[in-house]
């Protein structure tokens, strides 16, 4: 009886067993909405006595279109201790980023006093009623030893979201000011300026400089629907310099018969008997671009200039940032593809001694700005938000004596779960072109049945979370969707020439984009993506690689961009520090100058002179502070017949820092690489305006034309080809 009970129970065991195997896995996806409302740590203040640090948490809302700001305060103590909230309130973009979306290091100061006793902190004033709506920040006297704040005085001029502010708020599923761009010429002409349209003055602010000009493009006739020809162009009273490049530090030298450049970008004073610390980079200047080599520098200098110490750093790794001074060693941050390094330099011995070492990367707040300190005033205790590639920001505290670190704060637990399904790898891409180094990482699910679709970004690689310039792609949503994600390390050869030889011009977008033709090829033959179903991503000089890939690349399936790179009536319509910026940095001349030559050169660079309608399909996601300089180009890709869904998102700059935007141009990106790589459509009734445009353009298949072939010839068509007969699959 016993033994028929033991083997009852093992047969119920095994069928249970067998039942909860037919079950379906409940897979974890990481949604845009995760993806868009993941919290950041900003404003890191440490006391000078080590025992506090304070800090803020961003938080989006994109259906508020807001940004909740949690000011806390954590006592580093032997016992950790959940940290305090000083003051919670509501913002808008404009209170947090400036006008190019890049978040303002002075908007919420929190400063300490010299012993670590009093913090001043940013919170909002009380509004009243019945007009609740907004109020102005206000600082705060918290006191350590009574716990207790007291506000003081209002100090900003900002305009602040106080409470809930329901009759304002924006519906996230309206996207009521979010607009698609008109497509036929006279309706894109209201983008440009009435005054550029006559060929009169023209005023913009760019952010870089207050510019005049009187130059109108040729080329713009008869495409903006004007029937008589613009004056002819005047020469501008004067050359205003490209203010944008006013902080950095340019000398040029002669060095056993090769010309250098040297860009300061980093430098700390008041060292141990007046020592001056500088963090530098170094790059070759031969007439071959391709044989450009780089380095990093430290270099430690008297009072008098005489240099003590010097480190040189060759690719493979970045000097992110000089730190402090600890006595007589300087502290510097080094970051890498595959985490973060500390160091500490005794200039006068020569010797360097890694202090902390961790597979994050680290993000650091500037020693000067707004007052804050990542350091107590002895050197050992230092504040970091650290972040993986699956892990967004946790706010830690590292000693330096021990080399140990402790997590403070994080804020963003959750993403443990939501990629657990996930696999990163550090890679390498094959370049042919130089010995620069081009690193990448590549996104993976674990799970996977055969070669997957590839969506390659551009331009930073780090042990990020968020490795894209501007923020726009959802990296971990696209994984999850089963498309795998390779994003690309511009590494060092972002060098312009400096004396306007543009063949560097090409190199520094070539380089990186053969890269990532050869990482296609590279890992298809691996097996892991369908080189068949390609994707790129680009903003600002990404946007610039992408765009030379969508006519050059024999791979890409579908493009998305925040802009459509340069053209030619960029030189007269930006204004003349532009000009002066394009000839003289880069090599891109007047392009009515020697009778059509300097046209040439620019037809060797310009997508939008290289549209045509076999051209991979285009979405155009833009700022609409920069519609104005890409009018012209859209509307000449649109002419030529070429794929493009364009779209305007309102108040924003290089870039968009605005929740509900980013949001949208986050569901974009996923719904438009999903719908070319895998044929997906998400059945939301209010997505199906843009189902069927795109639908539009994969139905319409442009006629065959030999000129509208991708210009890859010779040894890169014969490896696209070999690529695809290698994926094939075998016959069964």
């Amino acid at each position: 009886m016993n033994l028929l009970n033991r083997e009852s129970r093992r047969f119920v065991s095994g069928m249970m067993l067998a039942l909860l195997a037919c079950l379906p896995t409940v897979s974890v996806a990481v949604e845009v909405v995760d993806f868009a409302t993941r919290e950041q740590i900003e404003f890191l203040a440490m006391a000078p006595d080590g025992a506090h640090v304070a800090y803020a948490v961003l938080s989006p809302e994109p259906v508020k279109n807001r940004y909740r700001v949690t000011v806390k305060l954590a006592e580093l103590g032997a016992e950790p201790a959940e940290p305090g909230v000083l003051a919670q309130f509501w913002v808008d973009k404009n209170a947090l980023f400036k006008p190019v979306g890049v978040l303002d290091g002075e908007a919420l100061p929190m400063r300490w006093s010299p012993d670590g006793k009093v913090l001043l902190y940013p919170s909002a004033a009380p509004c009243a009623e019945p007009d609740c709506k907004a109020s102005q920040l206000r600082l705060n006297n918290y006191r350590v030893a009574s716990r207790q704040s007291q506000a003081l005085t209002a100090y900003h001029d900002r305009i602040l979201i106080s409470v809930p502010q329901s009759e304002n708020t924006l519906d996230i599923l309206a996207q009521s000011k979010i607009k698609r761009l008109p497509l036929t010429p006279p309706d894109l002409a209201v983008h440009i300026p009435e005054e550029v349209r006559l060929g009169g003055p023209l005023r913009k602010k760019t952010g870089l400089a207050q510019v005049q000009t009187r130059y109108r493009y040729s080329w713009t006739q008869g495409l903006l629907g004007s029937e008589s020809g613009p004056p002819q162009p005047e020469q501008p009273e004067q050359m205003i310099v490209w203010k944008g490049w006013a902080d950095r530090v340019r000398a040029t030298m002669e060095s056993e018969g090769e010309r250098f450049s040297r860009m300061l970008t980093d430098r700390l004073e008041d060292g141990a008997d007046g020592a001056t610390a500088e963090r530098s980079t170094w790059r070759t200047l031969p007439d071959d671009p391709y044989r450009s080599r780089a380095l990093q520098r430290i270099s430690v200098k008297n009072r008098n200039g005489v240099e003590l110490f010097r480190r040189d750093h060759t690719e493979g790794s970045e000097l992110q940032k000089l730190l402090a001074w600890r006595g007589k060693s300087l502290l510097y941050l080094e970051v890498h593809g595959t985490g973060a390094k500390i160091f500490a330099v005794d200039y006068l011995q020569g010797k360097t001694t890694e202090l902390f070492r961790t597979p994050n990367h680290m993000r650091i707040p500037e020693p000067d700005a707004a007052g804050n300190r990542a350091l107590d005033e002895k050197c050992r205790y230092l504040a970091a938000v650290m972040e993986s590639a699956l892990m967004p920001d946790a706010l830690h505290v590292v000693d330096l004596e021990t080399g140990q670190s402790r997590a403070i704060d994080e804020p963003n637990r959750r993403f443990s779960a939501l990629t657990q399904d996930m696999e990163v790898r550090f890679l390498v891409l094959p370049n042919l072109l130089t010995s620069a180094e081009i690193s990448a990482h590549l996104y993976l699910p674990k799970v996977r049945r055969g070669p997957l679709p590839m969506v390659a970004t551009l331009y930073i690689s780090r042990n990020q979370f968020s490795q894209v310039p501007g923020d726009e792609v959802p990296i971990h949503s696209l994984v999850s969707k089963g498309i795998a994600v390779l994003t690309v390390h511009r590494g060092w050869v972002v060098q312009t020439s400096e004396d306007g030889n543009f063949e560097y011009e090409i190199a520094r977008i070539r380089v990186p984009a053969s890269a990532i033709d050869r990482g296609v090829e590279m890992l298809a033959q691996e097996g892991l993506i369908d080189a068949e179903r390609i994707g790129l991503y680009g903003l600002s000089y990404g946007s610039e690689i992408a765009m030379w890939s969508w006519w050059n690349s024999p791979y890409l399936k579908a493009l998305s961009t925040a802009d459509l790179s340069w053209d030619p009536s960029d030189y007269f319509l930006i204004g003349s520090g532009a000009r002066n910026y394009l000839e003289n940095e880069r090599g891109l001349p007047n392009p009515d100058a020697d009778h059509g030559a300097g046209l040439k050169l620019w037809q060797r660079f310009s997508a939008s002179m290289n549209a045509c309608a076999g051209r991979p399909p285009v979405l155009l996601q833009l700022a609409d502070d920069e519609t104005f300089s890409n009018a012209i180009a859209l509307t000449k890709v649109r002419l030529a017949g070429a794929r493009i869904d364009p779209y305007e998102y309102p108040d924003e700059g290089h870039n968009k820092a605005w929740p509900a935007n980013k949001y949208w141009v986050h569901q974009r990106n996923l719904d438009w690489f999903r719908f070319w790589l895998q044929g997906y459509e998400d059945p939301d009734p209010g997505k199906a305006a843009q189902y069927q445009r795109w639908r539009a353009f994969r139905d319409d298949k442009p006629r065959e034309d030999a000129s509208c072939a991708p210009v890859a010839k010779g040894a890169v068509r014969r490896r696209f080809d070999k690529v695809k007969e290698a994926v094939q699959p075998s016959p069964s």
